[in-house]
């Protein structure tokens, strides 16, 4: 049999949450900094689908999670790393920079006497991992993290469904909100998942569309990663428990990166001295111990060097192929995903939250309302809100699979190419066009406002 790929990992876990290592097979990166191949990764088509092979059915599940080996790019590191899952690629993540570190020694990979230090390099920065144990086996893994933020405190957000939420954003390799469980009628328990996950994704929503997010460090990523949970902990020498949802599944783990950032407000807010420790429950039970190593700064902000600790296990060696009889090359998804949340009547921040559009020029800028596209599998439904400054335009046709639906709230907007046929609309225009149907350019001279909805039909 001749096989179209062959891909070969590394399965493990770390208090409970799966990280599936690729040693080789997927296409060589790009880039000579981590941050473009992290880029690259998010701009590739090509790996979008192997994300996909790797983590969803019949490979993977809601919960998988992916790591790619890559060169190390820093003196002294022993490799490089870019996340990646069919929901998102991270810039730091915790879990998986414990279980790569106790792969590396436990296949030998790095060698030396227990305990050993070395480098991994990360799309939010190196960090470096002490490897703790006897002989070949590792009892755990002590990363120190990079440099971490309480961006804003105390942030109250206007949820749909909600009311006011009170929030704290931090950055410990990716941003979270945070939030206090049962303020929100919910538990970080296994029951109460569902509604976590939903409650989760309007919070997410909510925050990117309510916070400034132009006021992070300008090295940080504006990326609301999810929205961490906090509660009372289970665990008798656990000082709090978590969960990280707000995206598609959730974190098993206590979350690394999500600890980190809480450290930083707990020292923000002096609850928290330099060396002392604290404990984090995840919603299987396991535990992540952190602390604050030394204070520093990120640009304009107080930062902390947190040091987090937790134990992961080699669960397997797997090299998976693609048959190209295959019928399922990128996997495929059972889940009860909610496209569109429910959503009362709540004001529109017209200043934030804007972004310009993949294939767009800069001066047209789309606000998601609501909902999620996803090309690559052809479903989904999304309603946005798309300007255009005055002058912009666009210089080529546009054709999608998906239904579209235009409204022209306000302004001017001329239809057709320099040069040619053109037509002008004006306010209260409404346009229907089912997939495949070419259309524009677009141009608005005054600059204007359009309501779009885009979905795929079952």
């Amino acid at each position: 049999m001749k096989f179209a790929r062959t891909i070969r990992v590394v399965e493990t876990h770390t208090a409970g949450m799966p990280t599936r290592i690729v040693t080789s097979g997927l296409p060589p990166v790009s880039g000579a900094t981590m941050a473009e191949r992290a880029a690259w990764l998010r701009g590739s088509a090509e790996m979008a689908a192997l994300a996909h092979l790797l983590c969803d059915e019949p490979r993977g599940h809601s919960g998988q999670f992916g790591a790619l080996l890559t060169p190390a790019v820093a003196p002294g590191s022993a490799t490089g790393v870019v996340f990646f899952s069919p929901a998102w690629s991270p810039g730091g993540c915790g879990h998986a920079t414990i279980a790569i570190a106790t792969m590396l020694v436990e296949t030998g990979v790095v060698d030396g006497p227990l305990p050993v230090e070395f480098g991994i390099d990360t799309p939010s920065g190196t960090v470096t991992a002490r490897v703790n144990g006897s002989g070949a086996e590792v009892d755990s893994v002590s990363f120190r993290n990079v440099s971490s933020i309480l961006f804003k405190a105390d942030q109250v957000i206007e949820v749909p469904g909600l009311g006011r939420v009170r929030a704290d954003l931090c950055y410990g390799g990716n941003l979270y909100a945070y939030v206090w469980a049962p303020d929100l009628g919910v538990r970080v328990r296994a029951e109460d998942l569902p509604r976590l996950q939903q409650i989760g994704g309007t919070v997410r929503e909510a925050v990117i569309g309510q916070v400034p997010l132009h006021e992070l460090p300008p090295e940080v990523p504006a990326r609301v990663g999810g929205v961490m949970f906090r509660d009372e902990p289970d665990h008798p020498g656990a000082d709090m428990k978590n969960v990280l949802a707000g995206r598609v599944g959730f974190d098993r783990s206590p979350c690394g990166t999500g600890t980190s950032g809480w450290l930083a407000a707990l020292h923000a807010r002096g609850r928290l001295a330099v060396g002392e420790e604290f404990v984090n429950e995840s919603v299987t039970g396991g535990l992540f111990r952190g602390r604050v190593l030394k204070t520093t700064t990120r640009g304009a902000f107080d930062a902390v060097i947190p040091e987090i600790t937790g134990s992961a296990f080699i669960t397997g060696f797997h090299d998976f192929v693609l048959d190209p009889r295959d019928p399922h090359p990128q996997g495929f998804e059972f889940r009860m995903r909610v496209e569109r949340e429910h959503r009362e009547f709540y004001r529109i921040d017209p200043n934030e939250g804007w972004e310009v559009p993949a294939g767009y020029p800069d001066g047209i800028e789309q606000k998601i309302l609501s909902g999620a596209l996803d090309e690559q599998r052809k479903r989904g439904a999304r309603t946005r809100l798309l300007r255009f400054r005055p002058g912009a335009y666009t210089t080529e046709q546009f054709v999608h699979d998906y239904w579209e639906e235009v409204f022209l709230v306000s302004g001017d907007l001329i239809v057709g190419s320099r040069g040619g046929e053109r037509e002008t609309f004006t306010p209260h225009t409404y346009a229907c066009r089912p997939p495949g149907v070419l259309h524009g350019p677009f141009e608005s001279p005054g600059g204007c406002l359009l309501l779009e909805s885009h979905y795929y039909t079952p």
